[in-house]
């Protein structure tokens, strides 16, 4: 006797239920993995910057270096021990992801066979979700492709980030103890610019998760299943739009990618399970079972309307990994809006592919005219706000909460320029932003996230191109001297501001925008 399609769909999300939590330990695995290498490749950087730092000349009697020719010629030494480090790295990094690939593979294929004999059994449906075909292969393998490159862009950001720290430290004539200590962060992970750790964890993650991705999508072409839903069991931690993604329920591949935004959202927990449209019990089911999910969400939220940093599971107490988690913050304002999120098919919330590098879907909203300036924007506005800037990435600035609050409501004023910092600025007096969010948190525990409309901003690629600006220009080249910082009459950072702006610039970007400068306040919006 055939099952109904509320205990149909009650059985396929039992199943893959069981398969999330081999999902989850497989990617605790991979975590693990990577904070071996990291922690071996420290151990050998370590003794790198030990050998360049002890070599250094330094003022008799002092630990502090001297800036010579001699001491100044040891930056080679160290490019060239990095350069010998980062190739082991990349040949133990790629090795560990295309072995990841293999684990992640079989896991998905279990999930496949285990939805398969549900079908199969339940409802007399034959589908064979398991062949790994050379279409899908080469999908993943793109994939694995695209992981390396960006790899390559953080080992050259590890490498910048070392030669200006090395230049400035040499500079300014820092102790050799306190020197290191500018290498590495605070729990002892390398430094590159943000953490190795991070970085490296947060690629290869998002690599396994586009690889699977990849994978399934290219069964699902193979054999016409147009229909999917995202599996994955919702939670009130959960991202907000991935929970409006979860509750989508079972539609159109299409509709799920231009509505909702195509899951997986570069985070672990996304689960696509692709279906046929002609299988109405089991997706009738499905559905049931998801707004049962939802009604037991919902519920967890009434009873729990202010984002935690800890929860309990199954008797055992959770931490948040996530620092924003951990501490608390509010992911929904109040109930209120935790319910209306949690609408039937409400709207989506917004979401920017910007951080990632990739594009907004459906590139703003046709037929309407550009937003008026206003200090803080909803990421549609901002994005529909910015659209002919020359630069379309999101950018940071961290600062104390009372700033922070005091931008969203006003916008930036030239009155605080340097309030935090006691000074103008090494790259021009304006208002400091930069791509890397994890950089910018030194200066302040509130981090606000923004667009900015910029159409000729000048580029430095590094120090040395910066410095040659200045001589140039017969500007000061010693950029840490007290007068320079505080924008004395003679030499400043106004001065560099008044020469770009008489070139047609409108904006700075030092190393891509790891230190971007914008001069007009109103170039400038807040993203909430």
């Amino acid at each position: 006797m055939p099952k109904s399609p509320e205990k149909l769909g009650e059985i396929i999300q039992s199943r893959l239920f069981q398969m999330r939590k081999r999902s989850d330990r497989f990617f605790k695995g991979l975590e693990t993995d990577l904070k071996r290498l990291n922690k071996m490749t420290t151990r050998v950087t370590n003794k790198l910057y030990d050998q360049v730092l002890s070599s250094l000349e330094t003022i008799p009697g002092t630990s502090m270096p001297i800036n010579t020719v001699g001491n100044l010629s040891q930056v080679s030494i160290l490019m060239q021990g990095l350069d010998a480090i980062q190739n082991d790295y990349r040949q133990a990094y790629g090795q560990l992801i295309r072995n990841a690939r293999l684990d992640m593979l079989e896991i998905v294929i279990t999930r496949e066979a285990a939805l398969e004999k549900v079908l199969k059994d339940e409802e007399g449906i034959i589908e064979d979700r398991t062949l790994v075909s050379d279409q899908a292969f080469e999908m993943m393998d793109a994939g694995y492709q695209k992981t390396l490159q960006r790899m390559n862009v953080t080992l050259d950001k590890w490498k910048s980030f070392a030669y200006d720290t090395f230049y400035s430290g040499l500079i300014k004539g820092v102790p050799i103890s306190l020197f290191k200590s500018w290498f590495f962060n605070e729990d002892g992970t390398l430094k590159i610019g943000s953490s190795l750790d991070e970085e490296s964890t947060y690629t290869a993650v998002q690599s396994i998760v586009e690889q699977r991705t990849a994978y399934l999508r290219g069964k699902a072409l193979e054999n016409g299943w147009k229909y999917c839903w995202n599996s994955n069991p919702m939670d009130p931690l959960t991202k907000s739009e991935c929970i409006d993604a979860t509750i989508a329920g079972v539609i159109s591949e299409a509709e799920m990618g231009s509505g909702y935004g195509f899951p997986p959202r570069y985070i672990c927990r996304c689960e696509i399970v692709y279906t046929r449209p002609e299988w109405v019990r089991v997706n009738q089911g499905v559905n049931t079972s998801i707004e049962k999910s939802r009604q037991s969400l919902v519920q967890q939220l009434i009873n729990a309307p202010r984002q935690k940093g800890k929860w309990t599971r199954n008797g055992k107490v959770v931490k948040a990994k996530d620092i924003t988690r951990a501490k608390g913050n509010l992911m929904y304002k109040d109930v209120e809006d935790k319910l209306g999120l949690l609408a039937d098919r409400g709207s989506v919330p917004d979401f920017d592919f910007d951080d990632f590098g990739g594009v907004v879907p459906g590139g703003g909203i046709g037929g309407v005219a550009r937003p008026e300036w206003s200090p803080t924007m909803t990421s549609k506005q901002a994005s529909e706000w910015a659209k002919d800037s020359v630069d379309k990435r999101s950018f940071y600035h961290s600062t104390r909460t009372k700033q922070a609050q005091g931008i969203e409501k006003e916008g930036f004023a030239r009155s605080q320029i340097g309030s935090t910092t006691g000074n103008k600025g090494m790259f021009g007096e304006g208002f400091y932003l930069s791509k890397d969010m994890q950089y910018t948190k030194t200066y302040g525990d509130a981090t606000l996230k923004m667009k900015i409309n910029v159409k000729n901003p000048r580029h430095f690629k590094d120090a040395d191109e910066f410095t040659e600006f200045l001589k140039k220009h017969k500007i000061r080249e010693d950029l840490w001297d007290p007068v320079w910082l505080q924008g004395g009459k003679e030499t400043g950072a106004g001065k560099i501001t008044d020469i770009l702006k008489k070139e047609g610039y409108d904006a700075v970007m030092f190393r891509g925008g790891v230190e971007t400068v914008i001069f007009d306040p109103r170039q400038i919006v807040v993203i909430k």
